[in-house]
């Protein structure tokens, strides 16, 4: 019989949102993510792992993009 109770490790909402943190999903299984890398994934270590991919890759990076200047500034 399955159990209400939450999973011995994960932080409940109202424990992240105490600690000032914003609730992050994972988007393939809905778990909250907690660590640094699977927040800027969005995805949980095991989810990277289940669509083929090596968990200890490099997280995504911010790209510098060449853009027009607004006129007037």
């Amino acid at each position: 019989m399955p159990s209400d109770a939450p999973l011995p490790g994960l932080a409940t909402d109202e424990e992240l949102a105490a600690a000032g943190r914003r609730v992050v999903l994972c988007g393939m299984c809905g778990h909250p993510l907690s660590d640094a890398e699977s927040r800027a994934w969005g995805l949980g270590e095991n989810c990277r792992r289940k669509l083929g991919g090596n968990a200890s890759v490099r997280r995504p990076g911010r790209f510098e993009v060449d853009q027009e200047g607004i006129p007037g500034l």
